[in-house]
């Protein structure tokens, strides 16, 4: 992660309520673990009792869910998605999709089939002193995705999400793309950086459509802040001065530069998660 600046803005109005925030004390998660099914609801992964575990359960818990099926998920019309509020997206805590407004079950319309893998962050010495998670997290989990399945006719929209789990508190997580443009005539995930802040696509109608559905819950459509990943480190302890980048770019390495051979281009809709999963090193 390379900051361009290390202006701080202030805080997100949504992000307050955690400046009240006391330590919490944290459960005993070893034989609640142990108790889990092979796949558990949505409704565990939003409850306090899933919130006030440690980290390392809470990516273990995830995980379990996660590679208790490993089949591709389609790609739904995404019309539906200007039917339903995004609030749940932007105000729901833990680290599941959380149950809709309209229709109970909500359905992943834009990014919805994605690679998956367990990450963590390391702070390079000499690098500036960020809080928080920026000084370092052992539990986190990427999911690479692309916006809209790819085709001829349609550019492979490159996005990763990140997700770093702390005890006793609410995950950090943040989102970086190329833009909502994505990549024409490229297939290789990898080609280019990744931010959280992306340029303003244009003014077709399609994109003026999805940018007013945004702009229904944030005024900060081309951006995701990052003030909440300093706020609180992988302990769960509370910063009271936060420090963090404004801006980050996700460079990636030379090795994965050309991971998807021109012979498997015709591939990366419909198999883009198996092409993922089977070419990034792990």
């Amino acid at each position: 992660m390379t900051p361009y600046s290390t202006e701080q803005p202030s805080f997100p109005q949504q992000y307050q309520q955690y400046q009240q925030l006391q330590q919490p004390s944290l459960v005993n998660d070893s034989l609640f673990l142990q108790s889990l099914s092979s796949f558990v609801p949505n409704t565990h992964f939003t409850s306090q009792e899933y919130i006030q575990q440690s980290a390392q359960y809470k990516q273990d818990a995830l995980w379990q869910n996660i590679a208790a099926d490993t089949t591709s998920g389609d790609w739904p019309n995404m019309a539906p998605l200007f039917l339903e509020s995004l609030k749940p997206t932007f105000t729901a805590p833990g680290d599941a999709m959380p149950p809709g407004e309209l229709y109970g079950t909500r359905t992943k319309y834009i990014h919805s089939v994605a690679a998956t893998g367990k990450v963590v962050f390391r702070r390079y010495e000499g690098a500036p002193q960020y809080s928080g998670i920026f000084e370092g997290s052992n539990f986190g989990i990427i999911r690479m995705s692309t916006a809209l399945k790819s085709s001829n006719s349609a550019a492979m929209v490159p996005a990763l999400a990140l997700k770093f789990l702390r005890d006793g508190v609410d995950s950090a997580n943040m989102m970086a793309m190329i833009s909502i443009a994505g990549q024409p005539g490229e297939w290789n995930y990898f080609a280019n950086d990744f931010s959280n802040h992306i340029p303003w696509p244009g003014s077709s109608l399609p994109i003026l459509a999805l940018s007013k559905k945004f702009s229904q819950e944030t005024d900060m459509i081309q951006a995701v802040g990052l003030s909440n990943m300093a706020q609180f480190d992988e302990a769960g302890n509370y910063v009271s001065n936060p420090s963090f980048p404004w801006k980050l770019r996700f460079q990636p390495h030379q090795d994965v530069h050309n991971i998807i051979p021109d012979s498997q281009q015709a591939n990366m809709g419909d198999g883009f998660a198996q092409q993922m999963s089977a070419r990034v090193p792990q």
